[in-house]
């Protein structure tokens, strides 16, 4: 072979730009892929969430919150009483099923385990670097990764005499999943 690139999908976006670390890849394709930090794409898509699920502004700042705790807080019992009260109102407000299983901690010890706080990244210098052709696409009713603002953070990432490597392309009607609705 004489070009050896890289694919990632969702958070394999981020797998696929931190191996640009160690190594030297021709291309790279980013399939519904974050561009954004970890805590960036968690309220991106607590925003975008809220406005597909028709969530209350209570809810979303519920939502907001719960997400700024799950990054921010502490591992300790008053850490874990804050989350338990929040996921309380998140099933009365309709927000719960905006988060994922592997964002709730059911003991003091599993906080640190948390899906984000294990894989915070941050794809910022990573992009900045990276000088070569760097193809992102996005899904026009993706909420969890919602296009506009991954785009834009690329667009800043590849600025001046490297933009002509970058090309993305936000695919009509399709989901995170690049699935589409007729």
């Amino acid at each position: 072979f004489k070009k050896i690139g890289v694919l990632g999908s969702s958070a394999g976006g981020w797998v696929a730009l931190k191996a640009q670390e160690a190594s030297a890849f021709d291309f790279s394709i980013s399939v519904v892929g974050p561009s954004t930090n970890v805590f960036d794409q968690q309220m991106q898509s607590a925003r975008e969430g809220a406005k597909i699920f028709d969530l209350s502004p209570q809810a979303l700042e519920e939502l907001e919150a719960y997400t700024k705790l799950v990054f921010e807080g502490p591992s300790n019992r008053k850490t874990l009483k804050a989350m338990e009260q929040m996921l309380a109102k998140a099933e009365a407000n309709k927000w719960l099923s905006l988060l994922e299983d592997t964002d709730i901690a059911k003991k003091v010890k599993e906080i640190d385990e948390l899906w984000v706080r294990r894989h915070d990244f941050d794809p910022t210098t990573v992009l900045s670097l990276y000088d070569k052709p760097f193809l992102g696409l996005y899904g026009e009713k993706d909420w969890i990764v919602p296009a506009s603002e991954n785009i834009a953070a690329l667009e800043k990432a590849f600025d001046g005499d490297r933009r002509f490597l970058l090309h993305t392309f936000i695919l009509p009607e399709a989901g995170h999943g690049m699935e589409t609705t007729a």
